[in-house]
This record gives C-alpha cells, structure tokens and sequence, in this order.
C-alpha cells in the first residue's frame, strides 16, 4: 500500500473548507498529515525523513506548497539543496522523482504549484532551489479556498503577482507576444484589486486571479527575456528577512524604490521606459509607476514599525545581498553593489516615512 503524506498549512487548516479537503484525502488515502508554518530546513527533514513517502501532497500557501515539494525530492537531491555554501541559488540537476507530488493551493500569488523552484531557510538564510524534480504531478485548483482570505491576504497576492509581472516585463526588449499577455495579466490585476480589497469574492473574479498567479510563473512570460531577471525579488526577499515582515510588505517598498533609482542606472537595474509603458497599458491614469501600485495595495498591508528598519542600514543590507546573490554569482545580473545599495536606501526610506504616518 502507498504511503501517502499530506503537508498542510499550520495557519488555515482550521478553516472549514480547507479543514474538510485534508479530511476527505485522509479517509480516502489513509494519509499522515504534517504541518507546515515555516519553510525551514528542519522541518523539511523531519517530514521526510518520517518517510520514505510514495505519493506527497500539499495543501496550502507557497511556503507550505514549497516544504511538499522539497519533502518530494530524492534524499541526495535534499542534501544538495541544504549543503553549505556562499550562494544563496542551488540548481538541481536533472533527475527523476520517486515520490509523485500533488499540489493544492489555498491562497494565490507566490504561484508555487506551478513554478520548478522552491524556497527554503537554512542556516538562518533564505534560499532558492530549482530543478525540474521540483514540478508537481498534479495540480488542483479550486477558486473556492481563496474565498476565506482577507483583505490583506488577498492584497499581498496582488503585489506578488504584480512583482513578477513587472520585473521580467522591464528586463528585456520588446517581444510582442509576451508583452501583450503581461499587459493583459497586469490589466486584470488593476481590475481586480478594488474588488477583491473590500471583500468581494466572486468565484469568477478568484478563478480570474489564480490564473494570473500561475501564468505569471509561465514560460510564455519568460519567452526571449534574459535568464537571470530576479533582482527585484532577491532584494525584496532579503528585505523580508531583515525588516521581519512577509514578501508583499517588503516588495510594497522595495519596487516604488527600485523604480525611482532605475533611470540613474543605465539599464543594469532593467528598463525604466518599458516599466512605464507596461504600466501606462494597464492604468492610463496613474502618473507613475508608483502610483499604479498604491491603487493595488491601498492601505490594507500591515507596515513593519520604524524600529525594524534600524536592524540594518542600507549598505549592511546591500552587502549581505550581493555576498549571498552576487559577487560573481549571476543572479544579480549587472547591477553592481552601489546599484542595490542605492535601491536598499530608498527602500528604507520609504518604509521609515510610512512607519511614521501610521
């Protein structure tokens, strides 16, 4: 008989819906349910090593989604995600998985049930794992676990999927296929986001959303951009970690910030015109980039305090990124570690100007 473990979300189990899916695939499966609250190296290893699992399924948001996925590797291939190293990306090699792995998202944004990479906290770090052993068997999609989340929830998803949207759009030249679906996907994100902010949860409006997440993590976004467009997302990331806040709060300061610095930089930091025109497509009315995201996010994030953003100043924090990300690693692209101290200054300051109006 197969073993079959289920990795479900400590923070929303509870709620009914949710609650009643792991119910019902543990009757029918006769399944171990393990629960998830953080994407660390440890629990990861204690779930699998309770194994060895025939079949993985995880039920919940991206960082429940990303421990299913690494419980499903190999344990040679776990190993080699949590090995020691100075970078902070580990690439898996191509390899079959024993484990078949099944993903059921209940919240939207991080679109990790269809991405081929995962994240992971080891040795007080965050790290970036890819290979294709990281790739779900199976995904279930059902619009109605998304009904349960909050305002705020809901938000965070609308600046996750913006993050992506924005980053790889302003990262290459124009190809016309793949600029007219971000336009679009980024168009039906500013459409949403008043709705979905003030508590209106639509079935057609969630499915909607879903969608977006997941295609923003397709290879149709990615087609003729260059390989390495993730800067945004390695700083807003870090940022995280050391204002102790989730992603979306940080990437709420950090893109405003990233945008304002990326004329000065002479396309290392991506292309300030496209950014624009992205944005002018999706929200003609907004004067900035700035702006267009605030008419996302409103005022429904929780913002970390002022004291947060003392942890560490803006060169510590650039030289921590560029050590882990850069410094000869390609992740960081050409921005030099002037050009992500830069970001990390206006990030901060943004952040201590909202802190004091709260």
């Amino acid at each position: 008989m197969s073993r079959v473990c289920i990795v479900a979300d400590r923070h929303r189990a509870a709620l009914p819906t949710i609650s009643g899916l792991v119910g019902e695939l543990v009757e029918r499966f006769d399944a171990e349910v393990h629960a998830a609250e953080d994407d660390s190296d440890e629990l990861v290893a204690s779930i699998a090593g309770a194994g060895p699992w025939d079949v993985v399924i995880g039920v919940g948001g991206g960082v429940t989604l990303d421990v299913a996925k690494l419980v499903a590797l190999r344990s040679d291939d776990l190993r080699r995600a949590t090995a020691p190293g100075r970078s902070s990306r580990v690439v898996l090699p191509d390899s079959a998985r024993t484990a078949r792995l099944a993903l059921v998202p209940t919240t939207f944004g991080t679109g990790s049930e269809q991405s081929l990479s995962a994240c992971l906290t080891t040795r007080g770090r965050k790290r970036l794992v890819s290979g294709t052993a990281l790739g779900a068997d199976v995904v279930l999609a059902r619009p109605d676990l998304l009904a349960s989340l909050d305002n705020e929830q809901v938000t965070e998803g609308l600046v996750e999927v913006a993050l992506r949207l924005t980053t790889v759009y302003a990262s290459g030249e124009t190809a016309p296929l793949a600029d007219t679906l971000t336009q679009a996907a980024l168009r039906q994100v500013v459409e949403l986001a008043p709705r979905l902010g003030c508590g209106e949860r639509a079935t057609s409006d969630l499915r909607t959303l879903a969608s977006i997440s997941a295609f923003s993590h397709s290879g149709w976004l990615s087609r003729d951009r260059p390989p390495m467009t993730t800067l945004p997302w390695i700083i807003t990331t870090e940022a995280s970690l050391a204002w102790s806040c989730t992603k979306a709060v940080a990437a709420s300061l950090v893109m405003p910030a990233y945008w304002s610095v990326m004329p000065e930089r002479d396309g290392r930091l991506g292309s300030h015109e496209r950014l624009c025109e992205l944005w002018a497509a999706s929200l003609p009315s907004a004067a900035t980039p700035a702006e267009a995201l605030s008419t996302i996010t409103g005022e429904r994030l929780a913002q970390p305090s002022g004291e947060k953003f003392t942890r560490f100043s803006d060169d510590a924090l650039a030289a921590r990124i560029t050590e882990r990300w850069g410094a000869g690693l390609p992740f960081t692209g050409e921005a030099s570690r002037d050009d992500v101290r830069e970001v990390v200054a206006a990030a901060l300051a943004l952040g201590k100007t909202v802190a004091q109006t709260l």
